[in-house]
């Protein structure tokens, strides 16, 4: 459980700066997107953490 939750954490974490480096960057859909995707893994992260739901692939 832990190295899944580790390596959900770690592409959150990808994610967030990507979409920074893309926001310096003015590339405003793409820093969406990747910001999307770093909530989008955390959430599930939390949900999968606090045993809510954990049908996850």
């Amino acid at each position: 459980m832990k190295e899944r939750v580790a390596r959900w954490l770690a592409k959150a974490d990808d994610s967030l700066e990507s979409a920074q480096l893309l926001l310096n960057k003015a590339h405003i859909a793409g820093a969406v997107n990747r910001a999307y995707y770093a909530m989008f893994d955390a959430f599930r992260t939390l949900l999968f953490v606090e045993s809510v739901f954990t049908n996850f692939g």
